[in-house]
């Protein structure tokens, strides 16, 4: 089985939210602007990312678990 393009995807966007907060913890305004997706789609991630137990929320700021 062929996996989708990673450009563009949820994959690079949970990659670029996880590496970001692996350097230090950050609120979605943060994320949103060192990073090159649109705002939906880092919060869509983070959501995810939340759920599935890798970042937690502290306040507005979010970090790796």
């Amino acid at each position: 089985v062929k996996q989708s393009n990673f450009e563009g995807s949820n994959r690079q966007v949970r990659a670029a939210v996880l590496r970001a907060l692996s350097a230090k913890p950050q609120t979605i305004l943060q994320l949103v602007k060192i990073l090159s997706f649109d705002r939906a789609a880092i919060e869509k991630n983070i959501a995810a990312l939340t759920k599935e137990g890798f970042i937690l929320r502290i306040n507005r700021t979010y970090r790796i678990k």
